[in-house]
């Protein structure tokens, strides 16, 4: 079955502070809400192998994965060079990393 991710928006609000050898820590607070769709989730598709009971639980589970949360976190960034940053999220709504350039 396909899950499609109908909405995801989260809020942050970020402050930074000066950590030593050019770095930054930014630690946020924010608000996530995260929606999703199954249409074929809980529906009997004719083969006749799905019980009442499995087609339960296929829409429990799309259920789990809704939610509405206060996340929070830290940004960690690094500088390499002038513009340059290596990146890393840390949080209860994502863990990231990546490379990071300032314009």
């Amino acid at each position: 079955k396909q899950i499609f991710w109908k909405n995801l928006f989260w809020g942050r609000v970020k402050f930074t502070f000066n950590a030593p050898f050019y770095s930054y820590i930014m630690p946020y607070i924010g608000y996530q809400v995260v929606s999703v769709d199954s249409p074929g989730a809980g529906v009997d598709d004719g083969s006749g192998s799905p019980t009442a009971d499995e087609l339960a639980v296929e829409l429990q589970k799309v259920d789990d994965l809704k939610k509405n949360s206060i996340i929070f976190g830290a940004t960690i960034l690094k500088r390499l060079v002038p513009g340059w940053f290596v990146r890393l999220d840390l949080g209860t709504d994502i863990i990231s990393g990546g490379l990071a350039l300032e314009f």
